[in-house]
């Protein structure tokens, strides 16, 4: 019987099928904002909630811990002759299922301070013999998109397109979101491409206060519609529900992912916060 790969959002996931060895990774050209130099943010706008942010989360399937994910706003870099925060999103399944289902997905995101918008993104996901190594970056001085994009045993093929507007990628999405008022009953919608461009609706459902290791916290439900892969958007058919505290910080402290047999959790487990450094 052949098992569909349960896809996760890397960043806060793992599913379960067998691995098989891969082949030697096909070589890739380097994402055009890789290596940008860090610098001190000189805007005078305020610094995001998630400046120099790391959070840390414990995965679960059911009651079983499966693995943990990082979510991380770097200091801020020049990419590309701008401003923009580097993010990073990285996931790691637990030593008892490497045996057999072994996770290591990570995400990079470059994401405009001046207006949040997204200059690129990069993906290299392992989850069990499934993977992925993806780069797109966008020019808004074109309205067009560039890339490269492999899977395992391919050869990597180029991507592009043009743009609507400014986008967003799926891990800035999570981070841009974070900046919306979040009122419950509101539904909320941004540009996001993936390379392609498509809509994501975020719904904000209710108020909730639930227990957390930052304490007690009244939290907005919000719930990701129209999926594509990635972190913070459902799979097509599945739900994908987040707990962010209603204060000025927007923390998601609970993820909560409906896959084919069950659900997948993410709980946060700490947050830790290093300054930017001073202009």
């Amino acid at each position: 019987m052949k098992i569909k790969r349960p896809a996760f959002f890397a960043g806060a996931a793992c599913f379960l099928i067998a691995a098989s060895p891969c082949a030697a990774e096909p070589a890739m050209l380097p994402h055009p904002l890789a290596g940008s130099p860090e610098i001190a943010v000189s805007t005078s706008v305020p610094l995001p909630p998630w400046a120099g942010e790391r959070l840390d989360f414990e995965l679960k399937w059911g009651v079983m811990a499966v693995g943990e994910s990082h979510l991380t706003a770097r200091a801020a870099v020049m990419a590309a002759g701008e401003e923009a925060w580097h993010l990073v999103s990285e996931a790691v399944s637990a030593s008892w299922i490497d045996t057999f289902f072994k996770v290591r997905d990570r995400n990079d995101a470059w994401m405009a301070v001046s207006d949040h918008r997204s200059l690129g993104y990069s993906k290299d996901i392992r989850e069990g013999s499934w993977r992925l190594k993806e780069w797109v970056y966008f020019d808004y001085s074109t309205m067009t998109f560039r890339g490269q994009r492999v899977k395992k045993d391919g050869e990597p093929y180029a991507v592009e397109g043009t743009l609507p507007g400014r986008v967003n990628d799926i891990l800035s999405a999570l981070y841009a979101a974070r900046l919306m008022p979040l009122e419950p009953g509101a539904v909320y919608s941004m540009d996001v491409n993936t390379r392609k461009n498509w809509k994501l609706d975020i719904a904000v459902l209710k108020r909730e206060k639930i227990k957390t290791v930052l304490g007690k916290k009244k939290c907005l439900v919000v719930e990701p519609r129209v999926g594509e892969e990635g972190i913070f958007a459902a799979k097509k058919g599945k739900r994908l529900l987040v707990w962010i505290t209603d204060d000025e910080l927007r923390v998601p402290v609970l993820l909560k992912a409906e896959v084919f047999i069950g659900a997948v959790t993410a709980e946060l487990k700490g947050r830790a916060v290093s300054p930017p450094p001073a202009p």
